[in-house]
This record gives structure tokens, sequence and C-alpha cells, in this order.
């Protein structure tokens, strides 16, 4: 793939912590790891190389930590500024028992986490370990192989999330006031 990419004569950027990938009217795209934060040895494995974004758009927030573990979890908690709180966070590697930490969920207070797996994913006991321990925490879950297709929409101040047939069913107004509402 990068060699037909370099090819082709498209850019190839790499991300590195602290970088802005993007920011325009409102939004920042920013990397917060992995690369820059791991040492370069062979110690870790490519799901902890994994890159983790944080997008902003206006007052809300969303985590994507990629397939990441508890060793990169921590890692991010101990770099310069700590984890960033979020809105919605992607649940780290599906959610499973290797990742998701509950120091690194304390420390991010995800208002809504998604849990991106299959049905053959939520079969394993690590997955239903973590989801029933963030329900208990009172974080609403929202699995897509049960809700299907989740979409995220914000106007920088509300925002909405719903299942694939358009079903409003979680909303967060100002994040200020951390009004969250499930339907």
């Amino acid at each position: 793939f990068l060699a037909t990419v370099q090819k082709n004569g498209t850019p190839v950027i790499v991300a590195t912590i602290g970088d802005t990938l993007q920011q325009d009217k409102g939004l920042l795209l920013e990397c917060l790891g992995m690369n820059g934060l791991l040492n370069h040895d062979s110690s870790w494995s490519t799901n902890d190389r994994s890159l983790v974004l944080r997008l902003l758009y206006g007052t809300h927030s969303f985590l994507f930590p990629g397939d990441i573990s508890t060793l990169s979890e921590n890692k991010l908690m101990l770099r310069q500024g700590g984890v960033p709180r979020t809105d919605v966070l992607l649940a780290p590697h599906h959610g499973s028992i290797s990742s998701a930490g509950q120091e690194f969920i304390a420390a991010v207070a995800p208002a809504m986490i998604v849990v991106s797996t299959g049905l053959a994913g939520l079969k394993t006991q690590s997955t239903a370990v973590h989801i029933k321990a963030w329900q208990q925490e009172n974080i609403p879950v929202w699995v897509t192989a049960h809700q299907g297709a989740i979409t995220s929409s914000t106007d920088g101040a509300l925002l909405r999330m719903s299942n694939y047939k358009g079903e409003v069913r979680f909303i967060i107004e100002n994040k200020g006031e951390q009004s969250v509402q499930e339907k």
C-alpha cells in the first residue's frame, strides 16, 4: 500500500504527539500519541503503536485511541498535560480486557462510550465485563453490534448521537453544564 501511495506522489504524513492535523473554524484534530510518546524499541506491539486522535469541535470532544492497551493508556496519562477529558470515547481495542483500564476511563471521564465490535466480539467475557462496569458508573454505552452504525453530529454546542435508523438516542447539550440525556 505505502509503495503505491509513494509511487503516485501522494504525500505521506507521519503524525506524532502534539501535531495538529486539521484546524479550521472551531474544528481541531490533534495527535495525542502514540508516535513520539513511546520509545522505539520492539517491545511495543503494533496495537500499542496505534494513532491516538482527539477531535474537538466547539465545546465537544471525541477521543479515538485505536487499539492501544492499558500499557499505552498509562503512557498517555503520564504525558505532559495528561489525557484530556472527552464527551465521546471510542473504546480502546474494541473494549477488550487488555485495554480501557479503570484509571484511563476515570481520567478521560467520558459522557458516552462507543464500542465498535461485531456480535462475535460481544461473546468475549472481557468486553461484557467492561460494558457492565461502565454502565455501573452511569456511563451510557452504545455497541455497534446492537445499534449498528452510530452517527455523531454537532453544531459545536449541541451533540447528538443516533443509530443507523436515524433515531437520536443521546444528547449532550452545553458541555459546561454536562447535561446528558439518553432517550
